[in-house]
């Protein structure tokens, strides 16, 4: 899932850019988009456009988020919270 590092999830346009990254020619089979702010080095929010679906909370990969180079990057620890961050 192609992460995107965001200001603050919750004025981010979710239901804007995830049609645009779910359809984006680079993923044939469509893709999930998802949103993440840095809260601290060991806490992340994340907001989850669900390819066919929208934004949902049902997202079962957005906790391995905080795991990722896009988390690592920002200089999480690994040892680290996830918030959903849908419907703040």
């Amino acid at each position: 899932m192609p992460v995107q590092r965001v200001l603050d999830v919750r004025e981010t346009p979710v239901a804007e850019l995830g049609p645009h990254i779910e359809s984006h020619p680079r993923f044939a089979r469509r893709v999930n988009a998802g949103f993440m702010q840095v809260i601290s080095k060991s806490q992340v929010a994340l907001r989850v456009y669900e390819r066919g679906v929208g934004e949902t909370l049902a997202c079962g990969t957005a906790p391995a988020l905080r795991w990722s180079p896009a988390s690592a990057s920002a200089g999480s620890t690994g040892a680290s919270t996830c918030r959903r961050a849908a419907g703040c």
